[in-house]
């Protein structure tokens, strides 16, 4: 394990020791969050999550040379099933966490965009969480990068304080 990279997730995780869940995020973004809640609530068959995932997606470059979004190449590059990928798509039921953490690694998203995710597919990154402090840390020192996620996420899983399961499974 790089021992640099090792030091850089210590102090992100240091740092992240002091809640920075919603209430910290901007104004705006919280009432966009809000208003997407909201939306679900009141429309089911439009599904904001797949909506939010496609925007990534195109921000990423995830797109063929014909112009069309490589879903397929995504949900492949980010270890998540076809099944599960045509359940977002579809908007039937939500994806379970290990998933979300997948997207937001795969995507590579900032802590804000994590969050709005994490709310959109209903559920939350708690501090209290081992794995999710981690999981920020990598985000905060912005190391998306799935192989390095999977060695850090098994040596915190494993050799950490409190032991936890691996988003990854290779």
């Amino acid at each position: 394990m790089n021992k640099k990279l090792m030091v850089q997730i210590e102090e992100a995780l240091n740092k992240t020791g002091r809640p920075v869940l919603v209430q910290k995020l901007d104004v705006e973004l919280h009432a966009s969050i809000a208003q997407a809640l909201q939306n679900r609530k009141e429309c089911k068959e439009e599904n904001r999550l797949y909506d939010f995932l496609i925007g990534k997606l195109r921000a990423q470059k995830f797109v063929k040379k014909s112009g069309l979004l490589d879903e397929a190449g995504f949900y492949t590059y980010a270890g998540i099933s076809s099944n599960t990928w045509s359940n977002i798509r579809l908007g039937k039921g939500t994806p379970n966490k290990e998933t979300l953490l997948k997207l937001i690694i795969g995507l590579r998203m900032d802590q804000d965009e994590a969050h709005l995710l994490m709310l959109l597919g209903h559920n939350e990154l708690r501090m209290s969480d081992p794995r999710d402090r981690v999981i920020l840390a990598l985000i905060d020192i912005r190391c998306y990068d799935i192989y390095t996620v999977y060695d850090v996420l098994e040596e915190y899983g494993k050799n950490g304080a409190q032991p936890f399961k691996n988003i990854y499974d290779f």
